[in-house]
């Protein structure tokens, strides 16, 4: 049975009551047990929810409740808490009505835990934790993905609710539904026992268990001095996403579309990974037996081979925007940080002019270190659908990122200031490494059977990210021949469809028209109710929307504004910062 656990939102003032009142409040909340999937609390006003935290359990347990986006609840939670003399503490033991809080320097909320009273023995004590950390869609998502339910109704978010606004039917199954959808889903992660406060915790939890013992997984995976985790840091880039620049705002026709299966654990499971304490060297790694894989310093002047796909993110380079691929560094060497497979793609991708070899760390190298894990999840992932299968695939894509996770912690803490909540920085503080190297492989790995599969296509290749591959000019049959494709098996690429039109901008923004008609936009940041504001004739570089929702600090927490979101050009290659 799942004790003292719930689910939790608000609903709260809209732009235009905000307007008229000068401050925000919360007008609507609702409480769902996970265990029993009922709703305990409905209200109309944060203060009942507040109460109901503070009472003790009838099991005397403490109560653990999850909001699906706590940075903008939880800002409602904390104001109330310190315009009603609770202190915010940085201490790991809390005092009666004391609270601390988990909030990155860039905004991102992970916990607040709240003591109301202590008594000898025990404090009563809540931990109010962000279900999107362990679930990170959309509540409308979790419902379809998960099978646990249908959002239903809708909320006027704009409509006018005075204090002591009494909640419409309608308005309580909106609030309701969207707790236990949550709850539900949640209950699946905690049934197998993931209770971590994000899915990257539970991943790495659940991995640790393959190992016999602590220093076993220890002797795998050491902590890493700092300095050394800051530089080998600097080759840890993401999926690669490249629209080939002769398509960029051309209208194709007959794209088809190919993802690989679980792109990450595959590397995860057929290709060698670093382990142990690194070995320092100066200049040009050289072959080693017992150390096969490195990370080096370079300096390198460099032009991309015709009719080649880039492959250098220059990372931390001072005069390349990050987020673009060069294409020629042209005759100023630049120093970029880079794994062997990665250096060896750009041997294999440009034409050198210049290199010279700084540093680096060589490693030891195994096959098998994470074959337990990926076999356990991906079996569960083949073999069942709905709840078990979502959690398989988080499972499965979740654990590489925890490897990569910063020990530098940077938190924010609020206070009250002159009548007004502020969020403040503290000093930086470190905390023990994961093993940066493991992340740094595995996705190099991945951008290398991505950018290997598509330079096969080179002639065809539309579009790339992550783990798919768009293509056109070429019959589905001759594609299908020359790639190892099937709808199942672990990193063979599967046909997802062909699309009877096809529009890219640049990475992230594109527009697809599919066999049946059915049109669908990708588009970073781009709102939702924005959607149907788009047709395949007006998605463009300029098309303006009125319909972003930009969260601002307020009078008694936060207030979503309406404001302009635009498609903006931006370089596809590269952007030069002289």
């Amino acid at each position: 049975m799942i004790k003292s656990k719930y689910v939790a939102d608000f609903e709260t003032t809209g732009e235009e009551q905000y307007k008229k009142d000068g401050k925000t409040r919360v007008w609507a909340v609702a409480v769902t047990d996970i265990g029993t999937e009922k709703t305990i609390l409905i209200e109309n006003d944060i203060i009942p929810f507040m109460n109901w935290l503070s009472k003790d359990n009838h099991n005397h347990t403490n109560k653990e409740v999850f909001f699906h986006n706590l940075k903008f609840d939880g800002s409602f939670i904390v104001e109330f808490l310190l315009r009603s003399g609770f202190k915010h503490s940085t201490e790991r033991k809390l005092y009666a009505k004391e609270f601390t809080t988990l909030i990155t320097d860039t905004g991102t909320w992970y916990e607040i835990k709240i003591c109301f009273h202590r008594f000898k023995t025990r404090a009563l004590e809540v931990k109010i934790h962000d279900s999107y950390k362990n679930l990170p869609f959309t509540v409308e998502k979790i419902a379809k993905a998960f099978d646990v339910g249908t959002v239903k109704g809708s909320c006027k978010h704009d409509l006018y609710r005075p204090e002591g606004y009494q909640l419409t039917e309608e308005d309580k199954e909106y609030v309701i539904t969207d707790t236990l959808i949550v709850a539900r889903a949640l209950k699946v992660q905690m049934k197998k026992g993931l209770t971590k406060m994000t899915i990257g915790s539970n991943a790495m939890h659940f991995y640790k268990s393959f190992f016999e013992s602590r220093e076993e997984y220890n002797y795998f995976f050491p902590v890493l001095d700092n300095v050394i985790d800051s530089d080998l840091r600097h080759a840890y880039r993401g999926g690669m996403t490249y629209l080939a620049p002769r398509y960029e705002g051309k209208t194709l026709h007959t794209v088809h579309s190919f993802d690989a299966n679980s792109m990450y654990p595959a590397q995860m499971r057929k290709e060698p990974m670093p382990y142990g304490v690194p070995v320092y060297y100066e200049g040009h790694y050289k072959h080693d037996e017992t150390y096969p894989l490195y990370m080096e310093v370079i300096e390198i002047d460099c032009t991309l081979k015709k009719d080649h796909i880039p492959t250098i993110q220059p990372r931390n380079a001072f005069r390349w925007a990050t987020t673009e691929f060069l294409t020629d560094t042209e005759g100023d060497p630049i120093e970029l940080v880079v794994t062997s497979v990665d250096y060896d793609l750009i041997i294999e991708h440009y034409d050198i002019h210049f290199i010279r070899h700084l540093e680096g760390f060589k490693f030891m190298a195994t096959l098998g270190l994470f074959n337990g894990y990926i076999d356990y999840w991906y079996n569960i992932k083949k073999t069942n659908k709905g709840p078990l299968r979502e959690l398989a695939k988080l499972m499965l894509n979740n654990l590489y990122g925890k490897f990569g996770t910063n020990p530098k912690k940077i938190r924010k803490i609020p206070k009250l200031s002159k009548g007004e909540v502020k969020y403040i920085n503290l000093d930086p503080v470190f905390e023990n490494s994961v093993y940066i190297p493991i992340a740094c492989f595995i996705t190099a790995y991945g951008r290398k059977q991505l950018i290997t599969t598509g330079q096969r296509f080179y002639k065809h290749l539309v579009y790339v990210d992550t783990d798919s591959l768009k293509l056109e000019g070429i019959e589905l049959q001759d594609i299908i021949d020359n790639l190892d494709t099937d709808d199942v098996r672990l990193g063979a690429w599967k046909y997802e469809g062909t699309f009877k039109d096809f529009k890219a901008l640049r990475p992230k923004t594109y527009i697809t028209v599919d066999e049946e008609g059915e049109l669908e936009v990708k588009c970073a940041g781009l709102p939702k109710e924005a959607r149907k504001e788009i047709s395949f004739e007006n998605f463009e570089y300029g098309f303006t929307t009125h319909t972003k929702l930009q969260v601002q600090r307020v009078v008694g927490g936060t207030v979503l504004k309406k404001t302009d979101f635009e498609i903006k050009r931006t370089w596809q290659i590269q952007v030069n910062m002289l």
